[in-house]
């Protein structure tokens, strides 16, 4: 781990560390990234299919985390987020994407000018959808 700039650190991390780290925190978004939705990160990284044993170069400060691929340093995503009280009303199952309501077939992440949902992965064929709470709205 290294300080490379406006307090982010360097680190190369596996995809199970990821999840790891960011075991406790949520998605954040929104102006000023003050909305705080039901988006477990270790859920976030598992639609980004990172590999558990395939290391990632991740930038990270306190609010926010850029993770590149090690090898090619392609962006892979960038995302804000917060630790949080909330972590412990969470299962296990909700740590992993949700099945579609109506087919049973993984859900995909999917934003929208209502913000973010989750959207069955074999649409247009099925219209499966389901909600992401909001935790916290500043």
């Amino acid at each position: 781990m290294r300080e490379v700039y406006n307090g982010y650190e360097e680190k190369h991390l596996t995809g199970l560390e990821l999840r790891d780290l960011f075991k406790e925190s949520f998605y954040c978004n929104g102006k000023h990234h003050a909305i705080i939705t039901a988006l477990p990160i270790p859920v976030f990284l598992e639609t980004l299919n990172l590999k558990e044993d395939k290391q990632y170069r991740v930038f990270v400060n306190e609010y926010f985390c850029k993770i590149m691929d090690f090898e090619t340093d392609k962006n892979i995503t960038f995302f804000s987020y917060q630790y949080s009280k909330f972590s412990r009303y969470f299962s296990d199952e909700d740590l992993h994407i949700p099945s579609c309501p109506i087919c049973n077939s993984k859900m995909k992440l999917r934003n929208s000018q209502y913000g973010m949902f989750w959207g069955c992965s074999h649409y247009p064929n099925c219209k499966g959808k389901l909600q992401i709470a909001v935790i916290n709205e500043n």
